[in-house]
């Protein structure tokens, strides 16, 4: 693995266990996306998923 990914892989569970991520704007909504036309056709599926 890329010590740079493991670097943050660290980083954001440490965020998450310190309730960083609560309260924030939109969470458990789904993302709204209105164009998506600067997305690679190959990634676009993936984005809808999100």
């Amino acid at each position: 693995m890329d010590p740079f990914l493991h670097l943050v892989e660290r980083k954001l569970d440490e965020a998450e266990r310190a309730s960083v991520f609560r309260g924030l704007a939109g969470a458990g909504k789904p993302l709204v996306l209105k164009d998506l036309d600067g997305v690679p056709p190959e990634l676009r599926a993936g984005y809808l998923m999100l």
